[in-house]
């Protein structure tokens, strides 16, 4: 059975039966593709996954190392894949460019549609023509589930950065977590489309795109999220931290994430960063989004809660007649796997908290202390916590905050956060 890396870059696994390319009601693709048919039109942004019904597909997206020196996420998912997490049954293919790339071929074709609707509208034949273009042949119904032991029909998993992972950098030339604002996928969008227009030697090719080489993975990836149910990205820090949740806006996605395996849920961190694949969610209003930061780069401990978040966010909607699932050997418990009802419930233990404010790391930015504050420890009101060239940085929030996700000293990097602030969620 093929890994993620380096077998493959993508992954889908189905149920028996079930192909999204045929089971998938054409009404429901296209209501969460729409704001691909006009990405200027700002309604087009608006669509959101709580209306699609009690028979709609659950098509989950997993996406790992989106930075390429975060392979907790890659090693988990390849842990449970090699020691039998999926049922034998389950359909394995590499994703192919043609899964995503072709449907920029059927925009295309909806465009050139479009434009002879108008010409026959024109001309006094739009009626007869609109009616041949809204006939759509009726879809099989998908088969039931049956003993499939989980809630969803298929998995897409996406190693994020391939270009990062086998060198173990961050990335190569930009940040991928940040290229996903609407003008980025826009441009990248267009870019795409007139590769798809150029000739068929050129499509899936990323040489055809210049460098930065994060470019060419923003179209295809903000594709995968704005077109899944749910959505659950996998990192991990520099500086040793507990396991955290960061959800968007939605209350949706704040309950989706406060029922993970973690000890903080971290709300409106996402308010203080720009292009994130969190930020791309909410942008293009998937409800059920989140992503998960599992501990320091490495650690043992970062890996093993991996694997308990990935199989917690694989149970999600698991019927409470289906059977356990289970692997051997078992990574961090690797099954059973109880059933967690149709979203997550909190966990007992979490703390949410709220975001503030973040810092940034500029020019001489250096910690005031060795070792620096850890995360999540409590920084009073007035206490400095580090250096730049411009002076002291400290906390500035009344009667203190929680110092999130602090940058690891030797690895800082200007423009980028140092560290996010936040407090109690219940004292705001």
């Amino acid at each position: 059975m093929p890994t993620l890396f380096p077998a493959t870059s993508a992954l889908l696994i189905t149920r028996p039966g079930y192909d999204p390319r045929l089971h998938t009601p054409v009404s429901l693709a296209l209501r969460r593709g729409r704001w691909w048919e006009d990405p200027t039109n700002e309604d087009n942004f608006r669509f959101g996954k709580e209306g699609e019904g009690a028979g709609a597909p659950v098509e989950m997206l997993l996406t790992v190392s989106v930075h390429g020196n975060e392979q907790c996420g890659l090693r988990a998912f390849n842990a449970l894949l090699d020691n039998g997490f999926f049922p034998a049954s389950a359909v394995k293919r590499e994703l192919q460019d043609e899964d995503v790339l072709g449907f920029y071929d059927e925009l295309l074709l909806h465009r050139e549609r479009e434009r002879e609707r108008t010409a026959a509208d024109a001309g006094g034949g739009g009626a007869e023509l609109s009616a041949n273009l809204q006939h759509t042949p009726a879809l099989p119904p998908p088969p039931p589930r049956g003993t499939w032991p989980f809630g969803w029909d298929t998995l897409t998993v996406v190693l994020g950065n391939p270009h990062a992972v086998p060198v173990g950098k961050r990335f190569v030339d930009v940040n991928l977590n940040r290229l996903f604002r609407k003008e980025v996928v826009q441009e990248q969008v267009g870019e795409r489309l007139k590769n798809r227009t150029s000739g068929p030697e050129k499509r899936g090719d990323d040489q055809a795109f210049p460098k930065p080489v994060e470019l060419a993975l923003v179209p295809t990836l903000a594709y995968l999220i704005s077109h899944s149910s749910a959505h659950l990205d996998v990192h991990s820090t520099s500086s040793p931290t507990p396991a955290f949740s960061i959800p968007h806006s939605a209350p949706i996605s704040k309950a989706f994430c406060s029922g993970f395996p973690v000890d903080y849920s971290v709300q409106g961190m996402l308010d203080v960063q720009e292009g994130t694949t969190g930020c791309w969610a909410r942008e293009v209003g998937m409800g059920v989004a989140g992503t998960v930061e599992c501990g320091q780069h490495d650690d043992e401990e970062t890996y093993l809660k991996a694997v308990d978040v990935i199989k917690h966010f694989l149970s999600i909607n698991r019927p409470s007649s289906s059977p356990s699932v289970s692997c051997s050997p078992s990574p961090s418990s690797c099954g059973p796997s109880s059933p967690i009802g149709p979203l997550p419930t909190r966990q007992a233990s979490h703390k949410i908290l709220q975001c503030t404010s973040a810092v940034h790391c500029k020019p001489g930015f250096r910690y005031v202390s060795t070792p620096p504050p850890s995360a999540f420890a409590y920084i009073s009101e007035g206490e400095v916590v580090a250096r730049d060239d411009k002076g002291d940085i400290k906390c500035e929030t009344q009667g203190g905050a929680f110092l999130i996700m602090p940058v690891a000293p030797q690895l800082v990097h200007d423009g980028e956060e140092a560290w996010v602030w936040g407090v109690e969620a219940e004292a705001q």
